[in-house]
């Protein structure tokens, strides 16, 4: 196990370091540090990762086929939104497009050649309603909410399903659903498992804990004791949750100087990310021509060899 933490604990000690916020302090407590944390880790952090468009946060959810051709947003993708939609029938994977209302001229076949989907409030409508294969969404991850490592179960070690922790955290019963939190980078969410049994320290999960390794946690769902951030970035929030703090107490000259730190680190990160790999080597297109969304051959004109489904 690493001798490196990277917990919200080592987070909150940081930004009184930077922030110069007595130990003592009862407006900041490790509670409120971590609130404003959260509000800066969704927002100001994650679009400055998104913005740089190099994948953090995605995450893929197939759906099997709905006979009315209606797909929920999965609730944890940030702001409700997708990065791209799909269909995969085996290897395959044809692109769907997006059409307005407004575009419509039917209600069970896509108005544009290929298949394709509109948004209502938080549900896709993909048409045509059937076709060959799964519904693909790829979307950005929300960050789980920030807490404390006490209400979380460091792991000791893993046999089999069961788990045994240093501690449970009070409240812990049978039937909750855990997070499998790395405590490395990058920090990954290996999944959610259900809890079937607690015996003292040892923890029964039902799911894949296959990848789970000592000093990771189970977190309580949608719960992290771990900023789930690169490493270079867990300095960023803590300036910027400093600013917080100073903006909040009216400590405009202190707020001047470290907005201009929080500038000096936010142009040294992009540059560290952009691009996310180093060499670009040009791109091949399929010798069948390629496609993009919205080419009017890709629902009806597979490429050479291939079937519609």
């Amino acid at each position: 196990m690493s001798v490196n933490t990277y917990t919200t604990t080592d987070l909150i000690s940081l930004i009184k370091t930077l922030g110069h916020v007595p130990q003592g302090n009862a407006t900041f407590t490790p509670a409120n540090l971590l609130t404003l944390a959260d509000l800066e880790n969704r927002t100001a952090i994650a679009k400055q990762l998104k913005e740089a468009d190099e994948g953090y946060f995605q995450s893929i959810i197939e759906y099997p086929q709905n006979e009315d051709g209606t797909y929920r947003m999965p609730s944890s993708a940030i702001a409700s939104a997708g990065y791209v939609v799909q269909i995969r029938n085996g290897q395959a994977i044809w692109p769907v497009s997006r059409q307005e209302v407004s575009e419509m001229t039917t209600t069970t076949f896509p108005s544009v050649g290929n298949y394709s989907y509109f948004i209502r409030a938080n549900t896709l409508y993909v048409l045509p309603v059937q076709f060959g294969g799964v519904l693909r969404i790829t979307y950005e991850r929300r960050q789980s909410k920030l807490v404390l490592p006490t209400a979380c179960a460091q792991v000791v070690s893993v046999a089999g399903q069961v788990v045994t922790v240093g501690s449970v955290p009070s409240g812990w019963v049978v039937g909750d659903i855990v997070d499998l939190q790395q405590s490395q980078p990058q920090f990954d969410v290996l999944g959610p498992c259900e809890i079937t049994a607690i015996n003292g320290l040892d923890i029964t999960l039902d799911g894949d804990v296959t990848l789970l390794d000592v000093g990771d946690y189970l977190c309580p769902e949608d719960q992290s004791c771990i900023p789930q951030i690169p490493v270079e970035f867990q300095q960023l929030l803590a300036q910027r949750v400093v600013c917080k703090i100073y903006e909040l107490q009216g400590y405009l000259d202190k707020l001047k100087a470290a907005k201009e730190i929080q500038k000096e680190m936010e142009d040294a990160l992009t540059a560290l990310i952009t691009p996310r790999m180093q060499s670009s080597p040009k791109v091949i297109n399929p010798s069948w021509g390629g496609r993009k969304p919205g080419n009017s051959w890709a629902r009806f004109n597979p490429p050479a060899g291939r079937e519609n489904s």
